[in-house]
């Protein structure tokens, strides 16, 4: 069953970013996943950022990517059952246009490596992984790498210097 991919680019940034590119990759990368889903993505700038940033994590300023899962790990049971045929949503990553931009350029590479990385790394989130405890932090950044390894086998590997 294919999954749904919604891409959605404010304005200002629409000309700094290849959608069809980032839409081929995000579609690229569901189908890589024991655990695929529909997925929205969100390319803002700065401002937004900062106001989702303040209002759902408590942080102040700018952040390159925010993860707003619609499935909850955590919980003892999912009583919710999706119906056979519909594809349970993941939930939405917000990417910083901006943000990807500096980072892109402070560690040497392409923005669309910074992007997929970004894209990767914010999906892991809505998939449960987390980087907070170190042996969680292995996990996920040997996950990153591997799926960015499938997904842009030219790029250069990874920096992991994110914002969050």
């Amino acid at each position: 069953m294919p999954h749904d991919v919604s891409l959605t680019i404010d304005e200002p940034f629409e000309s700094h970013v290849d959608s069809a590119w980032l839409l081929s990759l995000a579609q690229h990368f569901l189908e890589l996943l024991p655990s695929p889903g529909n997925l929205d993505i969100l390319v803002t700038g700065d401002d937004v950022i900062s106001e989702l940033n303040a209002e759902y994590l408590g942080e102040e300023g700018t952040t390159d990517v925010l993860s707003f899962p619609a499935r909850d790990y955590d919980a003892e049971e999912d009583d919710f059952v999706w119906p056979a045929n519909m594809v349970a949503p993941l939930g939405e990553v917000v990417l910083c246009g901006p943000q990807a931009e500096r980072q892109a350029l402070a560690l040497g590479h392409g923005v669309k490596a910074e992007l997929a990385h970004l894209l990767v790394h914010g999906v892991l989130h809505l998939l449960g992984y987390d980087h907070v405890e170190p042996e969680e932090e292995r996990e996920m950044r040997g996950l990153e790498d591997a799926y960015l390894a499938q997904l842009m086998p030219d790029a250069p590997t990874p920096v992991h210097g994110h914002e969050h």
